[in-house]
């Protein structure tokens, strides 16, 4: 994880073993809309390395309450498009920026996953 974020993860289907966050996470932790260019770095069953280049579209959904086992949290719902030549799809995240976190989130992993869903469980 990378400001909750999901970087990479093993023994989910296919292992994600990076991702380029940095624009993503920039547009977040700004709570600003925009346009990022990213990529996914996978192992195939021949044990290598696969990268997927994305063009994401960022919006701003808007003010949205998470509640954690503390109480609700404040926070920016914020969505990402991802389209490139083959594939589509969406992730959300539930931004905290006075935290500088993204504290809920649901994102697609791969192929054969699909979306997980994360939350933070205090602030």
């Amino acid at each position: 994880m990378q400001h909750g974020l999901i970087h990479s993860t093993y023994s989910f289907g296919e292992p994600l073993i990076g991702a380029d966050l940095s624009q993503l996470l920039a547009l977040l932790l700004a709570g600003q809309a925009g346009v990022s260019d990213w990529s996914h770095t996978y192992v195939d069953g021949e044990d290598r390395a696969i990268s997927r280049s994305y063009r994401c579209d960022i919006a701003v959904q808007g003010p949205s309450e998470v509640v954690l086992e503390i109480g609700t949290v404040q926070t920016t719902l914020m969505s990402e498009a991802f389209q490139n030549l083959d594939q589509s799809f969406e992730n959300l995240y539930w931004v905290n920026r006075a935290r500088g976190e993204v504290i809920q989130s649901r994102q697609r992993v791969g192929e054969s996953v699909g979306s997980i869903v994360t939350r933070v469980t205090s602030p």
